[in-house]
């Protein structure tokens, strides 16, 4: 093995060591957001308060950006064929509604009538 071989051989260890901090790195902070928003709803169930609407929007957040690394940094590496498609990041209904209330807001700023 030549000089250049073994430094060329230890830079892709390197980069490949680097790749695999990072990846646990994010799988443990992904986690930790799982965990920390079922966390919250669990205590404001054992407590009797109401689960809010800003609890339900961590724990989608926190699940879609897990679903997220899954299907497109993990699913690749292992060579395993993604599910499709991504999730929303808010809900059907919410989109259309914003998207009825930014066509209203169209046809109001153009005077209302496009005939």
């Amino acid at each position: 093995m030549t000089p250049e071989t073994s430094t060329e051989e230890e830079n892709e260890a390197g980069w490949e060591a680097g790749g695999r901090r990072m990846l646990q790195s994010r799988a443990g902070m992904l986690r930790s957001q799982i965990t920390d928003a079922f966390y919250d709803v669990e205590e404001a169930a054992r407590s009797g308060e109401e689960i809010t609407e800003e609890e339900v929007r961590e724990l989608r957040s926190a699940l879609n950006q897990a679903r997220i690394h899954v299907e497109e940094e993990l699913a690749p590496i292992a060579g395993v064929e993604s599910f499709g498609g991504p999730l929303p990041m808010f809900p059907n209904r919410a989109l259309r509604e914003m998207l009825g209330e930014t066509l209203r807001d169209s046809e109001e700023d153009d005077g209302g009538d496009d005939e």
